[in-house]
């Protein structure tokens, strides 16, 4: 019912038309076995009109039946790549906070398996809907054979959905676990894949992984991947049962009903033998609707919807400024709403302003808010308190975007794309590869038209390329988080005392977490956190070597 609500309401005119087509194909294909039924002792000798007939109605149910069956799959198609669509646009305008809250393993299985299912459902409801009208037709003839032998057949039909329908729902609990022992599944997968030097280099460790870890995970999805399977199994085996039994019911109804003609037995049997392999397809396919139906809980779980809105390609981007501009911090709070604790973490209130060509240096022990306040900061998190303001205007909903794109980052958790996502004209072009150079991966990393040969790279290596897409990129404000961390002391030293200080005579605005302190006395300020908020917003005294600098000016 929620895939033919989902397609009725993505494209009426084309459902309808399939509808229509298919109860074309379902009358023809029923008229066609009627005729042939009527005609069994001439089928020898068909008389021309016979003839006529038969390829007329054959033509016509199989034509129309391609024509529903081709309507169907053109718009499930078409409402699958919506849809993903869709869900693409709501991931991307998801609040990183809630992203994160959700976890890669549920997300990535809800990209893979849930999507997977529900495509699979989509595309097999075509030829669903065909035999659905070719059962209700085949029915139809059979009332007007005879409708007291019908209607005994739909009662011992309708006992057997019952029976199957009973299985059916005892089976949908499996489903769910199922799907939940994948999301533990995919997060197992990950830490082999992510975490393959540890594993390799502790053998405890590996072992208990294996055998404590992942073997029960393996073995939980496989008994109730067992019971699931068997369960359907079982139902149907009964519809075949109560199959046989509605075809061994046809001489004990026909006596019943005394004086039933050779026609209507033969025609019982014929339209039975003839819908038999429809419903059995029929019934058949329901496994894959019910994990369809739990694939679609589970997405809806993460606040996406089975919507038809459209992702729009050429719709218009929040536009990349180049402009100087200044940021302030109001009484700004963030705090975690998803601790259960009483004491969870709050960063803030923080009252702190930053203008261009300014070098600031974010620093503070672990977890004393630097990287959640590089977060709110750059708008990634929203603010539960205050205000942030850029030029003395206030971000809110409608314009977080748009402030969002004043900025370049690298995170400490960053990732490297290999497409630049941006055509390159000869001076940019010309620019990247003395950017390439003068971070010496000139010889390890080329440009493509679409952007980078590869990404295969060291840490710091790719800490370097990500340095380039911000140069690149050409935002008003520069972001750090721990940038240097992986590079070497030559690195280090071209990053503090030549990149940073050229982008500041830009006039952009530089922020940059760091532990560096040998280099504290470039920064133009210093602003040290402490349990989520500012404990000193300091300028180094210019001429002092560094870290003396910053004691000197706290005196």
């Amino acid at each position: 019912m929620q895939m033919f609500l989902f397609l009725i309401r993505y494209s009426p005119g084309l459902f309808a038309l399939s509808v229509a087509a298919g109860i074309v194909s379902g009358v023809a294909s029923t008229s066609l076995m009627a005729l042939v039924n009527g005609n069994l002792t001439s089928l020898g000798h068909p008389a021309a009109a016979f003839t006529t007939k038969f390829w007329l109605l054959m033509g016509t149910a199989l034509a129309s039946q391609l024509l529903s069956r081709l309507v169907l799959l053109r718009l499930a198609t078409r409402a699958v790549r919506t849809w993903r669509a869709n869900l693409c646009r709501q991931l991307l305008e998801a609040p990183l906070r809630d992203i994160e809250r959700h976890g890669s393993a549920g997300l990535m299985g809800t990209l893979t398996s849930d999507i997977a299912e529900v495509t699979e459902a989509l595309t097999k409801f075509p030829m669903q809907c065909v035999n659905g009208v070719v059962i209700v037709t085949c029915f139809t003839y059979l009332f007007w054979l005879s409708w007291p032998m019908a209607l005994a057949y739909l009662g011992m039909m309708a006992l057997g959905v019952v029976v199957y329908e009973v299985l059916v729902k005892h089976s949908r609990k499996y489903m769910v676990q199922m799907r939940d022992t994948w999301d533990v599944l995919i997060a197992q997968f990950t830490a082999m894949v992510n975490g393959n030097k540890e594993l390799k280099l502790n053998g405890a460790r590996r072992r208990a992984f294996a055998v404590d870890e992942f073997a029960p995970t393996a073995r939980k999805m496989m008994d109730v991947a067992w019971k699931f399977n068997s369960t359907f199994a079982l139902a149907e085996t009964s519809g075949q049962l109560f199959f046989y039994l509605l075809l061994l019911s046809v001489p004990v109804l026909a006596v019943r009903w005394g004086g039933a003609s050779s026609e209507v037995i033969t025609g019982f049997v014929v339209m039975l033998l003839y819908t038999s392999g429809r419903i059995s397809e029929f019934v058949g396919t329901v496994p894959v609707f019910v994990r369809a139906k739990v694939a679609k809980q589970k997405i809806e779980s993460l606040g996406m919807t089975l919507g038809s809105e459209m992702l729009d390609e050429h719709g218009p981007e929040s536009a990349a400024p180049t402009g100087a501009v200044q940021i302030d911090l109001r009484g700004l709070e963030y705090r975690y709403q998803s601790d259960a604790d009483e004491n969870f973490f709050t960063l803030g209130p923080l009252d702190v302003s930053f203008v261009p060509g300014e070098v600031v240096f974010i620093i503070g022990g672990n977890g004393s808010g630097k990287s959640s306040f590089a977060r709110v900061l750059s708008g990634l998190y929203v603010p539960t308190g205050g205000s942030l303001l850029l030029d003395m205007v206030a971000v809110n909903d409608e314009n977080r975007d748009a402030y969002r794109q004043h900025f370049s980052a690298v995170f400490s958790d960053f990732h490297l794309f290999r497409n630049l996502y941006e055509p390159l004209s000869d001076a940019r072009r010309q620019e990247v590869l003395r950017y390439l150079d003068r971070l010496q991966l000139s010889k390890k990393v080329s440009l493509t038209d679409a952007g980078f040969s590869t990404v295969d790279l060291s840490q710091g290596q790719r800490k370097r390329l990500c340095l380039l897409n911000c140069f690149f990129e050409d935002r008003p404000v520069y972001l750090f988080d721990e940038w240097a961390a992986d590079q070497d002391p030559q690195f280090k030293h071209v990053f503090y005392h030549q990149i940073l200080p050229e982008l500041a005579a830009r006039g952009k605005t530089v922020v940059a977490i760091t532990h560096d302190d040998h280099y504290f006395g470039l920064a133009d300020r210093i602003i040290r956190f402490e349990e989520g908020k500012i404990v000193e917003d300091v300028r180094p005294r210019a001429g002092c070597p560094a870290p003396m600098a910053l004691a000197l000016e706290r005196t």
